[in-house]
């Protein structure tokens, strides 16, 4: 994973532009992940271009790699996922998030989903859940 992270640093700057600045917190140790590297790109810069565009006046993009660890009361709240050791990929931004209207109307959108009986989710993060998608992998 830091390998991937870190060869896809250069990019990340041209494409974000100079008026936001990347940092890195690459975990030591890392244990062995099972992913598909082409995937994974497209999701990290997927998440580098949504932070852009929250930070139209420059800031900063952070990404991390770490391990971690998911227990049983994680486990339940997402019934998708096992119990065990992942490494986990964190992309945040300083941008000034969700404005209030948007959220809003996701609101309202998960709440017609729920009354169809529907799994709630947006379309992005549908789109990169399935993009990461593996036996032991989970967004």
């Amino acid at each position: 994973m830091n390998r991937l992270v870190a060869g896809m640093l250069e990019m990340l700057r041209r494409t974000l532009g100079s008026d936001i600045s990347i940092e890195t917190v690459l975990g030591a140790g890392l244990w062995p992940a099972l992913a598909d590297a082409h995937q994974l790109e497209n999701v990290l810069l997927n998440l580098a271009l949504n932070g852009k565009a929250a930070m139209p006046d420059g800031g900063c993009l952070t990404i991390e790699t770490a391990n971690t660890y998911l227990d049983d009361a994680y486990v339940r709240s997402f019934g998708d996922v096992k119990a065990g050791q992942y490494v986990v990929v964190c992309v945040t931004d300083t941008g000034s998030g969700i404005a209030k209207d948007i959220l809003d109307r996701r609101a309202v959108l998960h709440h017609q989903a729920a009354r169809r009986g529907v799994r709630a989710r947006t379309c992005h993060g549908a789109w990169l859940r399935q993009a990461v998608r593996r036996p032991c992998a989970h967004l």
